[in-house]
């Protein structure tokens, strides 16, 4: 039997989906822009250099080092302007605001949306540091794939020239699905961080709740739809923990392009 607090859970996990969608539209642009770079810099090698291993070397050292700045600052910049905008509308939804007005009645004091902003942005430069492991997984990634692409270049006899043209192709191609991927996935992982540390900040007594869009989601998170613990407390999810969708903690299988997100509500309401 689906309950109210079941319905009021799903609306939300559907608003916060339209506006998820909406910030990796705008994520996908930054992250484009880190790969629209690779793509001129490994095109311009391809066209200085006369063989394949010379070409490789000289990848390899843009991969290993200007690449991964670019795609660092990309990441840095979604998760600040995501976090800001997921914290307006997180504030709104805790004050009372357009969504969810039966929890005005929140008594704790509202901080100024501006000071638990200018916490997110520490809050995002030290997660930044902590994700260069990932930054290094992406951009390893991709240089990979264009070593298998030379090196079925040169086992079918293509000609420098050649084999630089379907570097590009391939870079097109793969590296657009790539960055929407990473857009998606790093947006909800920005987005249900800020929506936690505003809930801190305004009311850590509410308990947070697993909310599940069902669009597409993968059966662990359809277990975990509704899962209320407090906010210090992780969700076990699969047999993993984590303190919120997209924790980064978590293995890959649980947060790449995971649409799912966080309600709050009293402790009291869970077993409503």
């Amino acid at each position: 039997m689906i309950t109210k607090r079941d319905d009021r859970r799903y609306r939300f996990a559907l608003v916060m989906d339209s506006h998820r969608t909406l910030w990796a539209r705008k994520a996908f642009k930054q992250v484009a822009k880190a790969h629209t770079f690779d793509r001129k810099h490994v095109t311009q090698i391809m066209r200085a250099t006369g063989s394949p291993e010379t070409a490789l070397e000289h990848i390899k050292t843009y991969f290993d080092g200007q690449s991964r700045i670019y795609l660092t600052n990309a990441l840095r910049i979604v998760w600040k302007e995501t976090g800001k905008a997921a914290i307006e509308v997180t504030h709104d939804v805790l004050t009372g605001g357009d969504f969810l007005r039966d929890y005005s009645a929140i008594t704790k004091q509202d901080p100024a949306v501006e000071r638990v902003q200018a916490a997110w942005d520490l809050f995002v430069e030290n997660k930044i540091t902590s994700r260069a492991n990932k930054v290094v997984g992406v951009t390893d990634t991709a240089y990979a794939q264009i070593q298998d692409v030379m090196a079925q270049g040169v086992k079918d006899g293509s000609t420098h020239y050649e084999i630089g043209l379907q570097i590009e192709s391939i870079m097109g191609e793969t590296w657009k699905a790539r960055g929407e991927t990473i857009s998606h996935t790093e947006v909800n992982s920005a987005m249900n961080a800020a929506m936690l540390e505003d809930a801190r900040a305004m009311a850590s007594d509410l308990n947070k709740v697993w909310a599940c869009t069902f669009l597409n989601s993968r059966q662990d998170h359809i277990d975990a739809d509704g899962q209320s613990v407090p906010q210090s407390e992780p969700f076990m999810v699969g047999g993993e923990e984590m303190m919120e969708p997209g924790d980064d903690s978590a293995s890959a299988d649980q947060i790449i392009n995971c649409a799912c997100t966080m309600f709050f509500e009293r402790p009291e309401e869970a077993s409503d």
